[in-house]
């Protein structure tokens, strides 16, 4: 008998981003909350689009370099709401998102852009998860939903 590969948790949670748990209360969050430390949504589109309001309050906060968006997403040392520590390869990350971007690691991105979200989203559901199994009309659909301007 063979087993089939286990689902990673952020796409399990319809939580690409791997957003915590801390007390927001997200638009799509599922009303069942299994996860004690991650949330869940009820689709993956609404997980994305809260990712996308993370990046934007960064933004507001002055955080606009690839390097700084990710030391602050991921820090190199994360504590948990009991109390845990982890240690995380916050240079690896830097240097994979600023690759998929094609920009340097101190560049500045504007992460209200749709075209900036394309290549960043991606990005960083495949880092956290390992893979990336969404088609472009899911990264559409949660710019949509975060009311991120179209293009002229």
């Amino acid at each position: 008998m063979t087993s089939r590969p286990r689902v990673p948790r952020g796409i399990r949670n319809h939580n690409p981003g791997n957003i915590l748990r801390a007390g927001q209360n997200w638009r799509g969050l599922s009303p069942d909350q299994p996860d004690g430390e991650f949330c869940k949504f009820i689709a993956p589109e609404w997980g994305l689009r809260a990712l996308i309001l993370v990046l934007h309050a960064y933004r507001r906060r002055g955080i606009v370099t690839v390097r700084d968006i990710i030391r602050t997403y991921c820090p190199p040392t994360h504590r948990f709401p009991d109390g845990r520590t982890i240690k995380q390869d916050t240079a690896a990350y830097v240097r994979f998102v600023a690759e998929r971007l094609g920009v340097p690691e101190d560049a500045t991105i504007n992460v209200t852009s749709r075209v900036v979200l394309r290549l960043l989203l991606p990005a960083i559901v495949t880092k956290e998860n390992g893979q990336q199994p969404y088609p472009a009309a899911i990264f559409e659909t949660a710019m949509d939903l975060a009311k991120v301007a179209k293009e002229p």
